[in-house]
């Protein structure tokens, strides 16, 4: 399994993002987004490829001692999750940051375009605890040149 970033945390506010780390504003929620998002105020265009995606999953606050899963990963997710939306991200030469909460984690991704699709354990986002993000490089084989092994975190 080529497993990038996996991450526990019961301090969930009730979002996911996997967004490139240069994307000044974030992504912003609009009417019909149910489970994910991905548009900002800076994006010129309303379609992928986008800087990111936003999931939403258990507030720890409504659910105080609830654990939120989090993996991000180049092979399908494992477990009983069901697929809830594909897109594709552009992540920039700087790479990009999963953050749940106030943690940030860098995910050690080359630039480029990946399909993306987001896997969760529930049949509500508001019920959602563990979250797969499955990236596939558009731009070539992994590992791409000068990044290594996935493994080697």
């Amino acid at each position: 399994m080529h497993r990038l970033v996996s991450l526990w945390s019961r301090e969930s506010t009730g979002v996911v993002e996997l967004v490139d780390a240069t994307w000044q504003d974030g992504v912003e929620w609009r009417p019909g987004d149910t489970w994910t998002a991905c548009w900002g105020p800076s994006l010129v265009a309303d379609a992928p490829p986008y800087p990111g995606v936003a999931v939403r999953t258990i507030d720890s606050r409504d659910a105080p001692r609830t654990a939120l899963r989090v993996e991000v990963q180049h092979t399908a997710p494992e477990g009983r999750l069901h697929r809830v939306a594909t897109t594709v991200i552009r992540i920039g030469s700087a790479g990009a940051y999963l953050s749940v909460g106030a943690t940030s984690l860098e995910v050690p991704l080359a630039g480029g375009d990946y399909d993306t699709e987001v896997w969760v354990d529930a049949a509500e986002p508001e019920l959602v605890t563990h979250v797969g993000i499955w990236l596939r490089a558009r731009t070539g084989e992994w590992p791409p040149a000068g990044r290594g092994s996935p493994l080697a975190l």
